[in-house]
This record gives structure tokens, sequence and C-alpha cells, in this order.
């Protein structure tokens, strides 16, 4: 979609046609954790973006904490696809 980014995880950063802003390894919620603020900030500068997707972490341990954090950040909009 026109004027879209994807938070991804670093595994992923290639495989979308879209800007990417990478929020940590897939299979390490800690990582995850350290970096969301950050890669949220990155893309909410990218210019021209209206709409913003996110990979879904895992939702056990602290990758529930990461996911509540995406959920808040979304206005708790959740698009299945």
């Amino acid at each position: 979609k026109p004027g879209s980014a994807v938070l991804c995880f670093d595994e992923e950063m290639d495989a979308f046609s879209v800007p990417c802003v990478s929020f940590g390894k897939r299979a390490d919620a800690a990582d995850q954790a350290r970096q969301l603020f950050d890669a949220l900030r990155r893309v909410d500068a990218l210019p021209g973006v209206n709409f913003i997707f996110a990979r879904h972490p895992e939702t056990e341990g602290m990758g529930l904490a990461v996911y509540n954090r995406l959920l808040r950040a979304a206005a708790f909009e959740v698009i299945t696809l």
C-alpha cells in the first residue's frame, strides 16, 4: 500500500517492498524489547508514511510486553493478514 512502512524482525528486512524498520531478532524477545522504542521513533520519522504495519511478536514472557506495547502504539487497531 502506498505510504506504508513495516516494523519487522531483522531476518525480514529484505522481504517487503516498502520501507522497513527492524525491532530485533524474531526469536529474541529481550532484543525486541530493547529496540522497540527506537524503532517506533525511526518508523514514525519516515517521510510520507501514513500506515505502519508491524510483525507480530510471540505473546509469551517478555514477548507479551512487546506485543502489548505495539498494541498501544497502534491504538489497539489490529489487522490480520
